[in-house]
């Protein structure tokens, strides 16, 4: 990194945007494979509103350096946001467009821009909240939403998130509207982000995990519920002789119909009563859970859905903080193994199998969870359990 490169970065992170654009261009002047300086002019000549300019100057670094991806991206990326013009609505658009991309960094920069065109709605504020929070920048995303709670108080998103990320109080679980709507809008992009970003494995786990206490498990009634796209499907859809799957955001039923996998898809929340009662042999509920604080009511829907001596297996965020369960800044919730056993055995769900394992990986770090099996008893007695006890 030269030094007119540093200067030019200092001045861009003040915003001294004059200054910057300057030194940046006797950056690429000095260095003209320097790709980084080509595409910080490029973004800081968008930032100050000189878009033909922007196009013009990433034009001539794509044909410099032709085989670098982020000069063609960057090129791409001034493309779309010069066709905005000084629209503030049409660059949310393109942030949301490249978030659904999982291009969640420049989405954030082009909503910033939008803010700096003059868009200042609660919408926006919301938008970069979220796209903060996917990125794990947690105490930015709080900001954010509080201040979309400054423009309308009543903003229901903004409020649970700002709640969340505070810590000032544990909600029961993710609002089932709130829930629609992030996963409907996270449907376009969410295998993307959890097979190649997050090194997500859920899947084969409740698999796997489910072969140890019934290794010879075919031909079986399976209703997955919280389906998403469908990516649980497919690790069960060989052990089933009919597959169902049930899911509250309508984006992510389409995407799991395309898998051509399931036998029925329904739209429902996991509270509501689960189609066909007494008819299913397993149910699978892979990293829906993780939603959801208090399961006392998915466990009675369960009992209620499963024939007797069905199964139930599912997976869970590891807690460590108590007997009950958290949520946490990413908005997810982890489970006391204490509480899992101690509710759904309250339910008429007897544990059967707990298995430790990593369920993804995020910001570099393993996320720990459980994967747990239980099966449905006769009656539906609470089962007492030592809080020492292992389980």
């Amino acid at each position: 990194m030269g030094p007119y490169f540093q200067a030019a970065w200092e001045g861009h992170q003040r915003g001294d945007l004059a200054s910057a654009i300057g030194l940046y261009q006797k950056a690429v002047e000095q260095a003209p494979t320097n790709v980084d300086a080509w595409c910080m002019l490029g973004r800081a000549l968008l930032e100050a509103g000189q878009s033909r300019q922007a196009v013009e100057v990433l034009r001539a670094a794509t044909e410099r350096n032709p085989q670098r991806m982020e000069t063609r991206a960057a090129f791409q990326l001034a493309m779309r946001v010069a066709a905005c013009g000084e629209s503030g609505e049409a660059l949310l658009d393109t942030g949301l467009h490249l978030r659904k991309r999982n291009r969640p960094q420049d989405a954030l920069w082009v909503m910033r821009l939008a803010m700096r065109r003059g868009l200042d709605s609660a919408a926006v504020w919301v938008e970069a909240g979220s796209t903060h929070r996917l990125l794990g920048e947690y105490k930015e995303a709080r900001e954010c939403f509080e201040q979309a709670l400054a423009r309308e108080p009543d903003n229901a998103q903004a409020r649970y998130w700002a709640t969340v990320l505070s810590g000032s109080a544990t909600p029961e679980r993710m609002p089932a509207e709130l829930a629609k709507d992030l996963f409907d809008g996270y449907a376009e992009w969410f295998d993307s982000h959890l097979l190649n970003t997050l090194g997500y494995s859920a899947p084969n786990l409740i698999r796997d995990t489910f072969l140890q206490v019934v290794p010879d498990a075919r031909g079986l009634h399976i209703l997955d519920i919280g389906c998403g796209t469908g990516l649980g499907g497919v690790a069960l859809r060989d052990l089933a002789v009919r597959l169902a799957g049930l899911d509250v955001s309508p984006r992510m039923l389409e995407k799991a119909a395309e898998r051509g996998i399931y036998d029925v898809l329904e739209c429902g929340d996991l509270a509501d009563p689960y189609p066909s009662p007494g008819q299913w042999d397993l149910i699978a509920a892979v990293d829906v859970l993780i939603y959801l604080g208090a399961l006392e009511q998915v466990f009675h829907r369960s009992h209620e859905a499963l024939k007797r001596g069905g199964h139930m297996v599912f997976s869970c965020e590891h807690s460590t903080s108590g007997d009950y369960y958290n949520v946490q800044p990413s908005g997810r919730f982890a489970h006391s193994p204490v509480y899992v056993v101690s509710a759904a055995g309250g339910h008429g769900l007897e544990l059967l199998l707990r298995r430790e394992v990593t369920l993804r990986v995020e910001n570099g770090q393993p996320v720990a969870g459980d994967i747990y099996v239980v099966g449905r008893t006769h009656g539906s007695a609470r089962i007492t359990l030592d809080p020492l006890g292992d389980v």
